[in-house]
């Protein structure tokens, strides 16, 4: 793999089989004949050490004849991959497809559909539940890759060539873990649940965050009575809203640790911020943080947020417990890793639906409706 040591790279033969592409028209041409493809590799490189958002640093994709190397700082969000992406006939075979979802999503304004994710893939074929990309090649094809660029500066121009290589090789193999997939879950329905599970992994991962809500999934929020949670709730959704405007992660605002101190203690002074706060914090939001926690002490009883219920293990720890056994049981009957059915936090929303009488959670219909979810029901309802 020959690399010019100059800049700009523009669509230079790497490999016999890798192809740098910086051209809009050149990505163009190959997103065209992607779309008539049943299945393609895909998978990202970004950066994200001290930013809100994920920075896109080189998309990768395999077809079967060749692997491309997509340098999104010269492209840009082509509408060509865009449609790709959002096509609802080529499979877009990925690895553990959480945070290169969110970048997709962010950086193409579409949320990928059809995807079959290789770590769900294996789950279903009875394998371990949370395999690594190296450990998937060594145990269905026994090659071996290499795993020392994961923290590389992907933004930085040119791209040495052994990065270019490591991304390559991060691609090479997906489409052959993914055809030994299909045949070890040939015969049954199991490829349409992977492709099922996998949507709704794409669909949680490609959601945006609601800042007026963000309060409920803070640890500990529970506890807060609901003038506190109140506080809480105006503390998290401006913490959201300024992250996102400053690019920096929440916890380089604020932590939700100290969000939820500062509400439960009801801080109305500077001096009582400094209790969780840093002094270059104080001095920066101090004020800000000051003017919100009296706004939701102004704020009628009649509007405060309804209290959050305590986790439910608290109370139903007994039927988790149950449910979990069950399903641990009907896993191994299935042949499937047991946490795609007893996994605690996914028995645990199921437990809460059912006690508050909201229905079936999503997850507990489509494919798990005759595996797990109606005994999980009959076995509630005879409690």
């Amino acid at each position: 793999m020959e690399i010019p040591s100059h800049t700009p790279l523009r669509d230079v033969s790497l490999s016999p089989d890798v192809t740098y592409v910086t051209s809009e028209r050149r990505l163009a041409e190959l997103c065209e004949r992607w779309c008539t493809l049943p299945a393609i590799g895909l998978d990202t490189e970004f950066v994200r050490t001290d930013t809100f958002y994920a920075r896109a640093g080189l998309f990768q994709i395999a077809d079967g004849e060749g692997r491309y190397l997509v340098d999104p700082l010269e492209v840009g969000a082509a509408e060509s991959m865009a449609g790709v992406l959002a096509s609802t006939t080529v499979t877009k075979v990925i690895h553990a497809c959480g945070e290169d979802v969110e970048l997709l999503r962010q950086f193409f304004g579409v949320v990928p559909q059809r995807v079959f994710d290789l770590q769900l893939g294996v789950a279903f074929a009875g394998g371990p539940y949370s395999v690594s990309y190296a450990g998937l090649v060594e145990r269905y094809l026994g090659e071996a890759v290499e795993k020392d660029h994961t923290r590389s500066d992907w933004l930085q121009r040119p791209l040495s060539e052994d990065q270019l290589r490591y991304a390559a090789q991060d691609v090479e193999y997906l489409l052959p873990v993914y055809q030994a997939l299909v045949d070890a879950l040939a015969g049954d329905s199991r490829s349409d649940w992977v492709l099922e599970e996998s949507q709704m992994r794409v669909e949680e991962a490609a959601q945006i965050p609601e800042s007026k809500t963000y309060y409920r999934g803070v640890s500990g929020a529970h506890r807060l009575s609901p003038r506190r949670l109140e506080t809480l709730r105006q503390l998290c959704r401006w913490r959201e809203e300024t992250a996102r405007a400053e690019d920096r992660p929440r916890n380089r605002i604020v932590a939700d640790k100290a969000l939820l101190t500062i509400a439960a203690d009801n801080a109305t002074t500077r001096n009582d911020l400094r209790e969780s706060l840093s002094p270059r914090t104080v001095r920066r939001y101090g004020e800000t943080l000051l003017d919100l926690i009296e706004d939701a002490a102004d704020v009628p009883d009649s509007e405060l947020p309804d209290a959050i219920p305590p986790p439910v293990q608290q109370k139903h720890g007994e039927l988790i417990g149950q449910l979990r056994e069950f399903a641990r049981a009907r896993a191994a009957d299935l042949g499937l890793a047991e946490e795609l059915i007893a996994r605690r936090r996914l028995v645990e929303d199921f437990v809460r639906a059912h006690i508050r009488g909201d229905g079936l959670p999503a997850k507990f219909r489509g494919w798990r409706a005759d595996v797990v979810t109606r005994d999980f029901q009959r076995l509630a309802e005879g409690r």
